[in-house]
């Protein structure tokens, strides 16, 4: 995760649109831009829970947490 969000949730989305309808993400009707940039962010934010629970178990092993 480069911390730039937004430009993560965009490459995302762009990456959904190639695999599942083989073309550009501007080239999808409105409608499935939301859906396919929604689903872009649910994968970020699941991405970065998954990174602040393995820093956090990290912490434990290591003394530096409760």
């Amino acid at each position: 995760m480069s911390g730039d969000y937004k430009y993560e949730m965009q490459m995302r989305a762009e990456e959904i649109a190639e695999e599942r309808f083989g073309c550009d993400f501007y080239e999808l009707p409105r409608d499935r831009q939301y859906a396919v940039f929604n689903e872009a962010m649910e994968d970020w934010s699941e991405a970065l829970y998954a990174k602040a629970d393995f820093l956090n178990d990290a912490a434990k092993e290591r003394g530096l947490k409760d």
